[in-house]
């Protein structure tokens, strides 16, 4: 099955559009859902887990899944300034160089 059929994929799509975040069991029944799907990004986030402060990883995920900027802010409560900023800074932290915050989109949404 794929990710976007699954429920929690459409749970998520639907606090995307009512601007409302996710439970801690939410959060943990997509994690799987998409580690699952994606076990080469899976891999790749655990190997960085340690870099990434808790939002931050929150936000590869739903960058991983495909949510629009606005979209993630509104799941995690906080502005659509704070992750432009984090994805610049997770760009370095992740990829070690810096770049049109459109590329790291694709670097994580890339990974399968």
């Amino acid at each position: 099955m794929e990710l976007k059929e699954t429920e929690i994929f459409r749970r998520f799509e639907y606090l995307g559009i009512i601007g409302r975040g996710p439970t801690s069991e939410e959060w943990e029944q997509m994690e799987s859902a998409l580690y699952e799907a994606f076990p080469r990004f899976r891999d790749f986030m655990h190997e960085h887990r340690n870099q990434l402060t808790d939002k931050e990883h929150k936000t590869c995920l739903l960058i991983r899944m495909g949510f629009r900027p606005r979209v993630i802010s509104y799941m995690l409560g906080t502005s659509a300034a704070y992750i432009s900023i984090a994805r610049h800074e997770m760009m370095q932290k992740l990829f070690g160089t810096s770049g049109p915050l459109r590329t790291f989109d694709e670097m994580l949404q890339g990974m399968m």
